[in-house]
């Protein structure tokens, strides 16, 4: 495997990514113009809640499935063991929210969230096996499969969404939708799935004991990204302000397309490289993932938290625009967790899966201050900030503990020229206003304007360049197949 490997299956999973949530984008767009704010917030309100309950079920197993079948167990036996497991686990988690769903929902001071809680039930144990398969093409390195997966999940859930929506049936609607686009995709999966056959065994214990420490990780990372808004919610201030901070949380997220695709592809190939003793090809998968992150990302938390108000208004409506302070601090917070997020993934390809749970677990009890001494005083505010301040807990342990087991971290000297080029922008930014359509064309005016620095100061080089060209020329007439 090489960085021309690793980056290319990372271009079709960000490709696939793209369009997941690119329909979950078009879905909020539509349900924020057809409900009001305070609707809309309880719709955010249930997804997110719907996010931290399945991550109890599609980070685990099925990050186990995808690390050993990348270092050759027998597929075979892997699928049928890891089925039973998910499908067992899944029931037990569902029973237990089924039965708490009236205290779940007296903590949001709302007990018209009972039988939508209920009703999650159900799209948990859909969505959670579709999960699975993903985990198996992602397993075999197979991201051609798993990125029509993923965009064929994609496509009927706005779908089922807006249909269901549409014909009246509301908030079951658009859980409902979920659930279809998860039934197609499942389909998908058992259609196109063979395991391979080898005879290296694999056992239940092995698969629970990988997954254990990476559900603690999954569930309080979601927590920490969700907490937020369960805090304003449950506080004097949620009503419309519900639905306005939801829709800083949707833009937010845009990191998760990039941050989840290198994930993604960084497990397995670390995995494999570190498991072998290939130093070499493992520092050069972090270092190479890490520059192209900052990369990516810096420009796009810039131009959000410059352009918040703005972003909001073209996005949402004008009155979504109200958020838009909270999103300008928002928007760090998930840059930070993201990054952190994939620093996470590289520690636990090394096998060390209770590193990130530990420092996890430490973000969300700092989260968990924050939102509590913050959001009562500060509004939406304070809980951006709150997740500002765990997501710099999360980077700063994620760099430290990367650095102590691959003796490897970012290039200095590279990042400093991507803060030069991220510092010329927003002052451009700050002293010319855009908003509507025009907003648009001078995003991407700025961005090419950035790429040209990088180019020219060499913060993107020549080889940079070669591999850009061969991924288009390799996504436009080639097909990705699993490297010998």
């Amino acid at each position: 495997m090489n960085n021309h490997y690793l980056a290319r299956g990372s271009l079709y999973l960000i490709i696939g990514h793209a369009l997941f949530y690119a329909s979950g984008y078009l879905i909020h767009c539509i349900l924020v113009r057809i409900t009001t704010p305070r609707t809309y917030g309880t719709i955010g309100v249930l997804l997110s809640l719907l996010t931290v309950l399945q991550i109890l079920l599609i980070h685990g197993i099925p990050t186990a499935a995808a690390k050993y079948l990348s270092e050759g167990v027998d597929g075979r036996e892997l699928r049928s063991r890891s089925l039973l497991l998910q499908f067992t686990s899944t029931l037990i988690v569902s029973f237990f929210v089924y039965s708490a769903a009236s205290l779940i929902a007296d903590l949001f001071h709302d007990r018209s969230y009972v039988p939508y809680i209920r009703f999650l039930t159900i799209v948990i144990v859909v969505r959670s096996m579709n999960q699975l398969f993903n985990s198996f093409f992602n397993g075999y390195r197979e991201f051609t499969k798993q990125s029509i997966h993923m965009a064929i999940d994609s496509f009927p859930r706005a779908l089922f969404v807006v249909v269901l929506v549409w014909l009246g049936y509301g908030i079951y609607g658009v859980l409902g939708g979920y659930a279809g686009a998860s039934l197609v995709g499942l389909t998908y999966a058992l259609a196109f799935f063979r395991p391979k056959k080898t005879n290296e065994s694999i056992g239940y214990r092995q698969i629970l004991n990988f997954s254990f420490p990476v559900i603690i990780y999954s569930a309080f990372f979601h927590l920490i990204t969700s907490l937020d808004l369960f805090f304003i919610k449950s506080s004097s201030i949620a009503g419309e302000y519900i639905g306005f901070y939801t829709s800083a949380r949707v833009i937010s997220t845009v990191f998760v397309i990039v941050s989840v695709s290198f994930s993604s592809t960084l497990l397995p190939s670390i995995s494999r490289s570190f498991s072998r003793g290939d130093t070499e090809h493992t520092k050069s998968y972090i270092q190479t993932s890490l520059r192209y992150l900052l990369i990516i990302f810096f420009p796009i938390a810039l131009f959000i938290s410059v352009y918040s108000k703005a972003v909001l208004a073209l996005l949402f409506t004008p009155e979504y625009a109200k958020a838009g302070d909270a999103l300008s601090i928002l928007i760090w917070g998930w840059f930070f967790l993201q990054i952190s997020f994939v620093l996470s993934a590289m520690i636990n390809a090394s096998g060390r899966t209770k590193i990130p749970a530990q420092l996890a677990g430490i973000s969300v009890l700092v989260s968990f201050i924050s939102n509590y001494c913050l959001v009562s005083r500060y509004g939406i505010e304070g809980g951006a900030t709150a997740t500002f301040i765990a997501g710099m807990v999360c980077i700063l342990g994620g760099f430290y503990f990367v650095h102590r087991i691959f003796r490897v971290g970012i290039d200095l000297h590279s990042t400093l020229k991507l803060g030069a080029g991220s510092l010329m922008l927003f002052v451009i930014a700050t002293l010319v206003k855009a908003e509507g359509v025009f907003l648009l064309a001078w995003i991407l005016g700025l961005f090419v304007l950035y790429v040209v620095f990088l180019v020219l100061t060499r913060a993107i080089n020549n080889d940079d360049i070669r591999l850009i060209r061969e991924l288009y020329r390799s996504f436009v007439s080639a097909r990705l197949t699993a490297e010998p």
